[in-house]
């Protein structure tokens, strides 16, 4: 248990946009473009120095020790499905969610508050969007990788929680649209899953450590972060 990030760590869901609709439309598709979100979202996390805690079904749920590490995940997760192959599905809608706080962890898992909260940032994103809370934009601001910004969106009430998320969207630097808070999205929750806060108890499995040989996913120039929602 000693490789597990405790204290004040930052936790990364990822969850494919309507998945129902593909898996019913395209079922031999998303069977491999499932193994190759999986083999994407392994790589970039452990290439990151970050853990992954878990599969979850249409996404990953994982934690870091850096809430930097986590957010520099989420890009390459993001540039990597831009790069991949989907046919004959269009693209691979992702969303990635990412917030800094506590949870307890028991048996190579976590919990609590932070966990929940970090799975409710995420179901609020759009395909192709990286949306990280106001915790993980104080720590992260001022050292994000050239061409990267955040992008003020505003309060967001999160189902569940009396309190609503300030919450940002990572996109490019040079994104001229200013800073006013965007209109409230129109995403819908995860898939099949009245307590999408709960995935993380689905399928508990050891973490896992980059064995591609590959290494790391390759770089490309994050068509994502131009057309994520953004306002």
């Amino acid at each position: 248990m000693s490789d597990y990030p405790t204290g004040t760590v930052t936790f990364l869901f990822t969850d494919v946009v309507e998945s129902s609709r593909l898996w019913e439309q395209h079922h031999d598709a998303m069977r491999l473009a499932m193994a190759t979100h999986d083999e994407i979202v392994r790589d970039a996390i452990a290439s990151s120095g970050g853990m992954l805690v878990k599969l979850t079904g249409d996404g990953a749920f994982a934690v870091f020790a850096s809430a930097l590490d986590a957010v520099t995940s989420a890009t390459a997760i993001q540039d990597a499905l831009d790069d991949a192959s989907w046919d004959p599905i269009s693209r691979l809608p992702l969303r990635v969610g990412v917030h800094t706080g506590e949870a307890e962890l028991r048996d190579g898992d976590y919990f609590g508050a932070s966990v929940n909260r970090a799975a409710r940032v995420t179901s609020i994103a759009a395909g192709g969007e990286v949306l990280v809370s106001l915790t993980t934009q104080e720590v992260v601001r001022d050292r994000l990788s050239e061409g990267l910004a955040l992008r003020d969106l505003g309060e967001r009430d999160l189902r569940g929680f009396s309190r609503p998320e300030h919450v940002f969207a990572l996109v490019a630097d040079n994104d001229d649209r200013g800073e006013e808070p965007a209109a409230p999205p129109q995403a819908s929750a995860p898939d099949g899953d009245e307590e999408q806060a709960r995935r993380a108890a689905w399928i508990a499995v050891p973490p896992t450590r980059n064995t591609s040989p590959t290494g790391s996913p390759k770089t490309s120039s994050r068509h994502w972060l131009r057309s994520a929602r953004c306002g």
